[in-house]
């Protein structure tokens, strides 16, 4: 039976065209069993409902005013269960659904800030005309940044010296006022310092946890408010912590994670909508423990038994790093791993693709040219596919490019002064990927295929930071911890 459907404009029959009706397809005939997607592009329908693209593309730097995902056939219904998207600033976003034949949208309300991370989860829980989605959906994208100079300029005074180097620095709206928090670990504990609209300092800082070694902000318990997983210095010291929805925080029992944890991130790595954690422990105890965990949530802010992996370098285990993100563009979470090298020996990075559930390596860590530092994930080369930014200690940052399947290569490396923290955002609001190092140096994206940099030195270095339009002028700007305390410099 051929899909065919009849528009009356004004009185007027529109011809023929495929069962879908997006903008650019009114004219569009599609075959038998095929359905229109848009650009006059038909696809078959096919027994399983399955991904086409979406609107921003994964990895894209874009606008988040709306976010459309088509499919290969009619979508049923989209609800909160099926279409999860979450900011790095505010948790899961609320909005508007919409289902437009094989279109799903939403629509974020409040918009997303500038720059801020957005993760898509399309859960197994979307149905098309043939069922639901077989395998979950991941990806992700970031907002654009208004054009800025990428001067960044210190406002205010410095937030209370920590007293000790600070391991993670991190910003958030934690209860929706448009305003942000910003946590630090100081003196072993987690601070949260509240800041003005413009940026400065509200009253001293509340404290709480102990022995903190590192910290991961999400939402872990499905509430749509910002929780704080905590990694102790010693095992029976990990700690979830979970938002009020007021800033404040309230103690859960602890959970049975690896020794040792060095490095924790979250996100979702299966597609259920739920942050699961992965982090890295220590070198002294990855030959017993393995170098790699996962712990995926169980969907109420509890983590199943955590699952460990090797770093996937077949030389002395050293993962000092690490990363979420799908590196080989199917749609599901993989692992990047950063391995650092014996005795100031070159390190490498390797890509712990998953398949099933199972993370396995991809293929051979690929080398660095030198010892690292630190590294962070981004499509640097604007060809679509997530790269990979290491800080190595010769005074240089080192991209490896991808091919697109998830094979990395060592491609162009940038002068940049040390530095062992690492992130990327567009800083100067022209459409590429930026490098900030806790340096604090800003590597300005050249714009070309090469994914060649610039680099320049704003500000003072310092120690771990963080990126977040804090004035919300639409730019990026960075919280350091400096020598001084905590400070806001702002981009101008």
């Amino acid at each position: 039976m051929r899909f065919t459907a009849i528009l009356i404009l004004l009185g007027a029959a529109v011809p023929p065209a495929c069962v879908s009706f997006p903008d650019d397809c009114f004219e569009t005939g599609c075959e038998t069993e095929q359905v229109c997607v848009g650009a006059g592009e038909c696809v078959a329908i096919g027994d399983e409902l399955r991904f086409i693209r979406s609107e921003p593309a994964p990895n894209a730097l874009a606008g988040s005013e709306e976010i459309r995902v088509t499919f290969n056939q009619l979508i049923k219904r989209g609800t909160p269960e099926t279409f999860v998207v979450r900011s790095d600033v505010l948790g899961r976003l609320t909005g508007r659904y919409g289902v437009r034949d094989t279109i799903l949208s939403f629509a974020p309300e409040p918009a997303a800030r500038g720059g801020a991370r957005l993760q898509v989860s399309l859960t197994g829980a979307l149905e098309g005309l043939s069922g639901f989605l077989p395998s979950p959906y991941v990806f992700g994208f970031r907002n654009r940044s208004s054009p800025s100079g990428a001067t960044l300029i210190p406002i205010g005074s410095a937030l209370p010296p920590a007293g000790e180097p600070v391991t993670r620095v991190a910003a958030a709206d934690l209860d929706r006022n448009g305003r942000l928090e910003v946590l630090a670990t100081v003196r072993s504990a987690v601070a949260v310092f509240r800041l003005t609209e413009r940026g400065l300092v509200d009253g001293a800082p509340t404290t709480f946890a102990s022995n903190v070694r590192d910290f991961v902000l999400a939402d872990f318990d499905d509430d749509d408010q910002l929780d704080v997983f905590v990694a102790g210095a010693e095992a029976g010291q990990h700690r979830l912590f979970l938002s009020d929805g007021q800033g404040r925080f309230l103690s859960q029992p602890t959970f049975v994670l690896p020794d040792g944890i060095d490095r924790v991130v979250g996100a979702d790595l299966d597609g259920d909508g739920d942050t699961d954690l992965a982090g890295v422990v220590r070198r002294s105890a990855q030959t017993e423990q393995g170098a790699v965990f996962v712990a995926r949530n169980a969907g109420n802010g509890t983590f199943l038994e955590p699952e460990p992996l090797a770093s996937g370098d077949s030389g002395p285990v050293g993962a000092c790093d690490i990363a979420v993100a799908d590196m080989n563009g199917d749609g599901v979470s993989d692992l990047v791993v950063l391995n650092d090298g014996q005795d100031g020996e070159p390190g490498s990075v390797s890509v712990l693709a998953q398949t099933d559930g199972a993370f396995g390596a991809l293929a051979s860590p690929v080398s660095t040219s030198a010892a690292v530092g630190a590294m962070t994930v981004g499509d640097f080369d604007g060809d679509g596919d997530l790269d990979v930014a290491v800080a190595l200690r010769d005074l240089s940052v080192g991209v490896l490019e991808n091919d697109g399947q998830g094979h990395l290569r060592l491609g162009t490396t940038s002068s940049a002064a040390l530095a062992d923290r690492l992130d990327a955002a567009d800083m100067d609001g022209d459409g590429d990927l930026d490098i900030v190092t806790n340096a604090v140096t800003v590597l300005e994206n050249d714009g070309d295929a090469a994914a060649s940099f610039t680099e320049r030195s704003p500000a003072p270095a310092g120690d771990a930071f963080a990126l977040a339009d804090v004035d919300r002028d639409g730019d990026v700007d960075v919280i350091i911890a400096l020598e001084s305390g905590i400070r806001v410099l702002r981009n101008d």
